[in-house]
């Protein structure tokens, strides 16, 4: 037999359960997502007690986030208007595919740079992928920055570490930012703060951080930004649940920027995940 435990309030804007066995083990995070569908089904069981969470923290109502997020998660298309600068709210940037970089920096200039917004991505690759972003935000802040040759590394560009590092106690996702660039005695090394922590990695460790001016929306899961811009581009990985991770990353503003058709259809096509199936019955 299941039970569920449950609170009323979520930092997310988004609804969870927390599903606990008899003996009262909590699920974490990590073993939610490992349930994948199972525990979608566990959920939607009549025979299983289930609470939503409604209350938002993240964002004030205020904000118009938190109702064109419910929105989105219905599958239905809000109307968002054209970006008119910094301030509150959900716009929309019709661009092709080949327009969105030009974009991101019109909307980075308007925000007085990176250091207030987050770019968040659906892909990797391509014109409006995050390594074309990174390296285009990258060569324009490197200019006149002491730079480490050979790795793409700048003094000032934010980073990710890309694995669990215990030792350091930094984690897949955690970001940070290069405070300086170190190189005596044929010795290299990155001097970095991370919430508020500084490391010094060293060269043989480079392997595990990568620029973030543009991380992907999977890396962003469970982080939170002032201002969030979301390029939108055809791919098979774009559906509304992505879409809606994505924009709940953002507490004050979100700037959409891409394809609108695109953009809709994903929001009413049924989520990618719902297409699969399991054999399990509650």
């Amino acid at each position: 037999m299941l039970s569920l435990s449950h609170s009323k309030s979520c930092s997310t804007c988004c609804s969870h359960w927390w599903v606990t066995s008899t003996e009262h083990y909590w699920v974490t995070s990590g073993e939610r997502r490992r349930f994948g569908l199972v525990f979608h089904v566990l959920t939607a069981s009549p025979n299983i007690p289930r609470v939503e969470l409604v209350e938002v923290h993240r964002q004030a109502r205020s904000s118009g986030i938190p109702h064109i997020a419910r929105e989105i998660r219905r599958g239905m298309v809000p109307p968002l208007p054209p970006f008119a600068g910094p301030g509150v709210g959900v716009s929309f940037i019709e661009a092709g595919d080949g327009e969105v970089m030009d974009h991101i920096l019109g909307v980075l200039t308007h925000q007085s740079g990176c250091d207030d917004a987050q770019i968040l991505g659906v892909t990797k690759r391509g014109a409006s992928g995050i390594r074309n972003i990174n390296a285009t935000l990258h060569a324009m802040a490197s200019a006149t920055k002491p730079k480490l040759e050979g790795w793409g590394f700048t003094e000032g560009d934010p980073i990710i570490y890309l694995v669990n590092d215990y030792r350091k106690e930094l984690w897949n996702g955690s970001l940070g930012k290069i405070d300086s660039v170190l190189s005596a005695n044929g010795r290299r090394s990155l001097l970095c703060s991370f919430d508020g922590t500084r490391h010094e990695i060293l060269e043989e460790d480079f392997h595990r951080i990568d620029l973030a001016y543009a991380i992907t929306v999977h890396k962003a899961q469970g982080s939170q930004f002032h201002r969030v811009i979301i390029p939108i581009v055809k791919s098979r990985l774009l559906d509304r649940t992505l879409i809606y991770t994505a924009m709940t990353r953002g507490i004050e503003q979100v700037v959409f920027i891409g394809d609108k058709g695109v953009f809709d259809r994903a929001i009413i096509a049924t989520p990618h995940s719902q297409e699969r199936q399991v054999g399990l019955s509650v």
